[in-house]
C-alpha cells in the first residue's frame, strides 16, 4: 500500500482483501480531549478470542505521555469504530501483542524512558483491561537505544521475544531474542 506521511493525521485503519494488493480505509482513531493526533504513533492490534479488534498505540508528546506511553483502545464491529483510547499505565513502547493457546494476551514493550530500561512483556488474563503480571527478559542493557520487541508463541506453547538492543562487547545495535514461557 502506497501512501504519503501527513503530519497531524490520525492513526488509521485499513482493511485488505487476502491478497493484500486492495486496501479500504475503515476508520479513524481519535485520541482523547488533550492529546494531539501526532502524539500517536507505531499502533499494533490483535483479534480476541472473542472477536474484539485490541489496539496499542505508542504515544509521544507532554499531554499523552504521563508516565505511560502507550494507550489502548478496542472495536467490536471488525475495526469499523474504536472506543477512545485511554492510557493504560505502563510505561514501553511500542507495543507488541500475543494472544497465547491459554488465552492470556501478550504486551511486548521496550522500557526506555525511566529504568530500568530493557525488554519487558504484560500480561492480561482479562482481554487487556488489566496487566497485573509483568516479565523482565531482559533490564541489563548497555544503553537505552533498545526495544522493538516482538513475541510469538511456539508450537510447544513456549514463547519467544525478538528484539534489538545493543550487545554489551559492542555498541553497534544487535538483533537478540529470547526464549521464555508462563508461569
Amino acid at each position: 500500500m502506497e501512501g504519503e506521511y501527513e503530519e497531524g493525521a490520525p492513526v488509521t485503519v485499513y482493511k485488505s482483501d487476502l491478497s493484500g494488493k486492495e486496501w479500504t480505509k475503515l476508520a479513524e482513531i481519535l485520541p482523547p480531549e488533550g492529546v494531539k493526533n501526532s502524539d500517536f504513533h507505531e499502533p499494533h492490534i490483535v483479534e480476541l478470542s472473542n472477536g474484539r479488534i485490541f489496539c496499542g498505540i505508542r504515544t509521544h508528546g507532554k499531554k499523552a505521555y504521563r508516565g505511560s506511553s502507550v494507550y489502548t483502545c478496542y472495536s467490536d464491529d471488525k475495526g469499523k469504530t474504536w472506543s477512545v483510547p485511554k492510557s493504560n499505565d505502563i510505561d514501553g513502547m511500542p507495543p507488541h501483542f500475543c494472544l497465547h493457546s491459554s488465552g492470556a494476551l501478550l504486551m511486548s514493550v521496550g522500557k526506555r524512558n525511566n529504568k530500568p530500561f530493557g525488554e519487558f512483556v504484560y500480561v492480561s488474563h482479562d482481554d487487556g483491561e488489566t496487566w497485573p503480571d509483568v516479565y523482565v527478559l531482559r533490564d541489563d542493557p548497555i544503553s537505552d537505544d533498545l526495544g522493538y520487541p516482538c513475541t510469538v508463541e511456539l508450537a510447544d506453547g513456549g514463547l519467544i521475544t525478538v528484539y534489538y538492543q545493543k550487545h554489551e562487547d559492542d555498541w553497534s545495535t544487535s538483533l537478540m531474542y529470547t526464549k521464555w514461557s508462563l508461569k
